[in-house]
């Protein structure tokens, strides 16, 4: 993704945002009848995916014993939610966009799954239309791959989710000629105080163009003048992230906007 706006997760192997190596607990501790007996995880390729291109990952299954399936299955995920409650009215806010939902089969009904490690590479196109994944207070886009594995027994049926963080991608010949062109914003602080001129500071911020990619480096000039009788002791300049949320109740619709530093 809601990612990110991103987030990164690790490499290889990403379970619940936390890292796995291929190994897995020993399931001889596990021959207790009401334990289970299979264990799940998930190897990507890439910590992330362009949106467009194909996520390509393996399945990773390790047994105590010989499985009968039922139901082996891949679900793939994008969800894009965001909510908010009106201090003043109470009345809630919410929407929900699916950007994407796939289900691979890794097994059909009655094939076997032996005893001990075993691996499935699966792949799955992300649509290009995809959305970067994004976290904050009043909304995200996440994606996740959900493997369901159901079993002739309890013990050897599970089920786990794994986070995936999607980038989309950003063309430049789609953007209007006039935003990739240079600009200057400016910007004058007077503190005349009770009819008492005291001087102003004039900022002027230069950048070649407004219009980036995800992970470019934005370079500003920063042209300052100070017109009065004390030094500046300290100057910072932040780079921004405006996002507009749109929800919808049962009687109106409303568009928030949330200005992020």
């Amino acid at each position: 993704m809601l990612c990110t706006a991103g987030c990164e997760l690790p490499k290889r192997i990403a379970t619940r945002g936390m890292m796995f190596n291929d190994d897995f607990y020993p399931l001889s501790l596990w021959k207790d009848d009401d334990m289970p007996t299979t264990q799940l995880n998930l190897a990507l390729s890439e910590s992330r995916v362009l949106a467009g291109e194909y996520l390509n990952a393996k399945v990773l299954v390790n047994s105590a014993d010989t499985i009968v399936v039922q139901s082996f299955m891949v679900e793939v995920k994008g969800i894009g939610r965001t909510g908010w409650v009106n201090i003043h009215t109470d009345k809630i806010f919410e929407t929900e966009r699916v950007y994407l939902d796939t289900r691979i089969p890794i097994l059909q009904r009655g094939e076997c799954i032996e005893m001990g490690k075993t691996q499935y590479p699966i792949q799955v196109k992300i649509p290009e239309e995809c959305l970067s994944s994004y976290e904050s207070q009043f909304g995200t886009i996440r994606y996740q791959m959900k493997i369901d594995l159901i079993a002739t027994t309890e013990q050897a049926s599970c089920s786990e989710i794994f986070p995936i963080v999607v980038l989309s991608r950003s063309f430049f010949d789609d953007i209007p000629a006039n935003i990739m062109s240079p600009i200057d914003f400016k910007d004058e602080v007077d503190f005349t105080c009770c009819s008492l001129p005291f001087g102003c500071v004039s900022v002027v911020v230069s950048l070649p163009r407004t219009a980036y990619r995800l992970g470019e480096t934005v370079e500003a000039q920063v042209t300052i003048n100070n017109r009065t009788r004390k030094g500046l002791k300290e100057v910072t300049l932040q780079l921004g992230m405006k996002t507009q949320f749109e929800a919808r109740s049962r009687y109106v619709e409303l568009i928030f906007n949330n200005y992020r530093r």
